[in-house]
């Protein structure tokens, strides 16, 4: 009994300890000081099963998609793993994510890419029905992640990554990092983590550089066993990226013998997004997962194919 009431306490602590980040963190980002940011693909989160989850994935993400998410997770994972996720977005908006993790013992390492592609975009130098030809915009986010478990219950990751923007003939590099903590409860099961992502700058492009969406995020995860063979994962995320307001994600994943996986997710603070659903199916080493987003304002709908494979 004892034993219970120290765990309660620990939570309770580490619960309010978490909630004065977050209520702390948006002044940090205030999207007064400075204007706005760039390179929003960055804020297009990774993976369809995030994604069906509501991007409510901080605390969730073990996988090689703890690369993007949170580094900290990669050392959480039960095996190496290759994620590789096609997200065909609204209008001619496509990208592609790999990762790649190998793990350790108390350790792991990851390198990811992803790629961002606008099309088909009219160049104009006077109001007239064709345009004189079409660009696109390409984005890339290229990074080597290292997590270690630093106590039994405790890990801590980061992320360093090289970034690179082309729109028409122009283009700029840049160098970011990401930093995430990640903390099992000593309740059954229960994580609460928090990353700090895309902290860093970019080189000019023509004359002005683009701002980095610098996001803190942080999220609890739940699971719950139902029966034998089902159990349902509920996680909750607070984001609040650099120049935009406070975002809460949520997410529920039911899981059927660790086969079949039934997801939805819902999310507040974005204009012309709220719920998505998804669907896993798991084989051997094999999982593929897809998720779909409706959008509003006629933008069509976001759907994202994964695929990952245990190493």
């Amino acid at each position: 009994m004892q034993k219970h009431g120290m765990e309660r306490a620990a939570c309770i602590r580490v619960m309010i300890l978490l909630w004065g980040i977050v209520s702390v963190t948006p002044g940090l980002w205030a999207s007064g000081s400075g204007g706005g940011s760039g390179l929003a693909f960055l804020k297009v989160g990774a993976g369809a099963r995030a994604a069906a989850m509501g991007e409510a994935y901080t605390a969730v993400a073990t996988d090689a998609l703890a690369a993007y998410w949170n580094p900290a997770g990669l050392a959480d994972g039960r095996h190496s793993n290759l994620t590789l996720m096609h997200n065909r977005w609204f209008l001619d908006v496509v990208s592609n994510f790999a990762a790649l993790q190998l793990k350790g013992t108390s350790h792991a390492f990851a390198f990811h890419v992803y790629h961002f592609n606008i099309g088909d975009i009219p160049l104009r130098s006077i109001p007239s029905t064709l345009p004189l030809e079409t660009v696109s915009a390409q984005y890339l986010s290229m990074g080597l992640s290292y997590a270690r478990r630093l106590t039994p219950r405790v890990s801590a990751g980061v992320t360093v990554k090289y970034l690179f923007e082309k729109i028409y003939v122009e283009s700029a590099p840049g160098l970011a990092v990401d930093l995430g903590l990640r903390y099992r409860l000593p309740v059954h099961g229960v994580v609460i983590a928090a990353s700090l992502q895309h902290l860093g700058r970019m080189s000019k492009l023509v004359h002005e550089r683009t701002r980095l969406p610098t996001t803190f995020r942080a999220g609890v995860a739940l699971p719950l066993a139902i029966k034998e063979g089902w159990q349902v994962l509920l996680a909750t995320d607070v984001s609040k990226p650099r120049s935009d307001g406070a975002r809460l994600h949520a997410g529920a994943e039911l899981s059927i013998w660790k086969q079949l996986f039934i997801r939805s997710g819902w999310v507040s603070g974005i204009e012309n997004q709220r719920f998505s659903v998804g669907v896993g199916v798991r084989k051997t080493a094999f999982e593929f997962n897809y998720s779909y987003t409706p959008l509003k304002n006629d933008l069509g709908n976001g759907q994202r194919f994964s695929l990952s494979v245990a190493l």
